[in-house]
């Protein structure tokens, strides 16, 4: 799709941070520099603690790069692009599989609670039966046709930066694993958060995922040690959630590239989802013909 003749309003500094993930960025560094949130309201004497936390000048700085990353991109040329109705069908059918090991294992769950309450004998068969669940869902997952890629990401170690010195590490027991399908539609299945219940293990399917290395390369192809960002939009995540997949799916994420290279994917102006940003790839599992992936 070629760039549009008639120029849309400019956005806000705010704006272009939220399309671009940098919420994500900011919420980060809250949690790092243990800083309090922004808020328009707040008294004159928070604002001074404010700026002596230097939450403001770190705020500006990365309003700053925003700007000049959203001025940076203007004149770049870029395109959207389109997930086949074959492969639309086949991620609904991903998606059905994963809701139906969710309500079977709630209903479990609840009948266990029903028979032993909620002591230590019921919280001991909950861990089990969640653990052996999730193993099943992901043997599932593994023999569906559909995925190009299997990996696995951090959940100890360098966290999402890519620029991080730590070295890799990997733990099969806790590590989110992420299938990624042809166009670059990704599932991820959050392996920490099991105690919480399949419901939350399984989140929503991405439209697209990337991999982010040191100096923000981007990469369509997972690499070890680059951090995963996945996209979600809502016209996408609404056409899943209806089923209605019989036609291909005309994405709406802008995705910049020059010179060969992606510079940038670009959420659509009017949607209010955010990019998650994962941790770095710590696996990239190899196929097995007829059984799974190793």
């Amino acid at each position: 799709m070629a760039n549009p003749e008639k120029p849309k309003p400019p956005m806000s500094d705010e704006q272009r941070m939220k399309q671009m993930g940098t919420d994500r960025v900011l919420d980060d560094l809250r949690q790092k520099y243990k800083l309090p949130p922004t808020d328009q309201t707040v008294s004159t004497q928070k604002k001074e603690a404010l700026e002596k936390t230097g939450y403001s000048r770190v705020l500006a700085d990365i309003k700053e790069k925003t700007r000049r990353f959203a001025e940076a991109l203007e004149g770049v040329p870029y395109h959207s692009e389109t997930i086949s109705a074959t492969e639309m069908r086949s991620i609904a059918m991903a998606r059905k599989i994963c809701r139906e090991f969710v309500d079977r294992s709630a209903q479990y769950v609840r009948d266990l609670e029903s028979q032993f309450g909620k002591g230590a004998e019921f919280e001991t068969k909950k861990k089990e039966h969640l653990k052996t669940e999730l193993a099943n869902l992901e043997r599932a997952l593994d023999m569906l046709p559909i995925w190009k890629e299997k990996i696995s990401t951090e959940s100890e170690g360098g966290g999402a930066s890519p620029c991080s010195e730590e070295p890799l590490t990997v733990n099969p027991e806790t590590d989110s694993v992420y299938y990624i399908t042809p166009s670059g539609s990704s599932l991820r299945l959050k392996k920490t958060i099991i105690d919480e219940g399949l419901g939350n293990v399984f989140s929503r399917f991405a439209e697209r995922i990337i991999f982010v290395g040191p100096k923000m390369k981007i990469s369509v192809q997972p690499i070890k040690g680059f951090s995963v960002r996945e996209y979600f939009t809502e016209t996408f995540s609404d056409r899943l959630g209806s089923e209605n997949v019989a036609h291909d799916f005309n994405s709406r994420l802008r995705i910049y590239e020059k010179d060969g290279d992606i510079k940038a994917i670009v959420m659509p102006e009017d949607d209010t989802s955010e990019p998650h940003a994962g941790d770095r790839v710590n696996k990239i599992f190899t196929r097995l013909k007829g059984k799974g992936w190793r």
